[in-house]
């Protein structure tokens, strides 16, 4: 994403897409077959465009995307906060992966899905606007596809029949979207669970336990490695340590590490140190969580009040 994209810019390009009124969709499945993500074409009624487009249309401007005071990060530099979209700046792996491929290979040729024997397959759908650079992905889950083996009744001139066809449900949630070669994820549980990304993650937040090692001001690193597995926030938290650690980039000497945790309101006496006090010792879930906070610089004091807070968003004025 280039320097001073916001989230703004990615709302004007949106609602340009969509003030087109004769825009061309192709559908897109990807779908699993024996372990492994594979794309196809989907052919579709030409009458389902229009409302295709307005259903997509309706789901974006009630997601957070439009939502208020909502942020645009990179996803390497996400964090817990609720009101945060990510742009994907990152290898990931899973269904999504097929959606990057999409995005890198837009107009490539792929086999037309077999409806009749593939529908049990699918995983996600691909909403692609023809030559606007817009794609959308949403996930189907196994409970949208409803096959010949179910019972499925329709209410017609108020009468209950049988529908003999397979369904498929389109729901109006989406995880991730493409404009102009940027990919926005909105929903970060998903690609948790479905994208590569906690292994991802998990080897970042193993390389930070390195990082921290060589820097040595943590006498007991070992105690985030044994929680990485098990504690998706702080893993999240300790990936970022590599790249966007001001402590460690500034090689902040240790002493002045060890006198601000004494001294900083939040972490006075929730820090416990070596004897010769020269080094973290780590001991409680707590101390564990803000020591990442130090390590990430979070803990802030200002000029003008001195009064002191804690701010995981700092727009650098230097």
């Amino acid at each position: 994403m280039e320097d001073g994209y916001t989230l703004e810019d990615l709302r004007t390009r949106l609602n340009d897409v969509f003030s087109v009124e004769n825009c061309t969709l192709n559908l897109y499945a990807i779908i699993k077959i024996d372990g492994s993500f594979v794309i196809k074409r989907v052919s579709f009624d030409g009458d389902l465009t229009k409302t295709l487009k307005e259903h997509m249309e309706v789901s974006i401007k009630e997601s957070n995307l439009f939502g208020e005071d909502v942020i645009l990060k990179n996803l390497s530099e996400c964090d817990d906060r609720r009101n945060v979209v990510c742009k994907l700046d990152m290898e990931i792996g899973g269904e999504l992966a097929c959606f990057v491929e999409l995005n890198e290979n837009h107009g490539d040729n792929y086999d037309v899905l077999d409806l009749e024997n593939d529908l049990k397959n699918i995983r996600a759908l691909v909403v692609d606007a023809a030559g606007k650079k817009m794609q959308i992905y949403n996930h189907i889950y196994p409970t949208e596809i409803l096959g010949k083996k179910r019972f499925i009744v329709s209410v017609i001139d108020n009468r209950l029949r049988k529908i003999d066809n397979p369904l498929l449900l389109i729901n109006n949630n989406f995880q991730a979207i493409q404009v102009d070669g940027n990919i926005v994820v909105t929903n970060i549980n998903f690609i948790e669970q479905h994208a590569g990304y906690k292994q991802v993650i998990r080897e970042k937040a193993l390389s930070a336990c390195a990082s921290l090692t060589a820097f040595g001001c943590i006498e007991n690193v070992s105690y985030y490695e044994d929680l990485i597995e098990g504690d998706n926030s702080l893993a999240r938290k300790l990936s970022r340590i590599v790249e966007h650690s001001p402590v460690i980039k500034n090689n902040i000497p240790h002493p002045t590490i060890i006198a601000f945790c004494k001294s900083y309101p939040s972490l006075r006496n929730k820090i416990k140190f070596n004897n010769s006090e020269t080094q973290i010792v780590l001991h409680t879930k707590v101390a564990m969580r803000l020591i990442l906070k130090l390590f990430l610089d979070d803990h802030l004091t200002s000029e003008l009040t001195t009064l002191h807070y804690e701010s995981q968003a700092k727009d650098s004025v230097d």
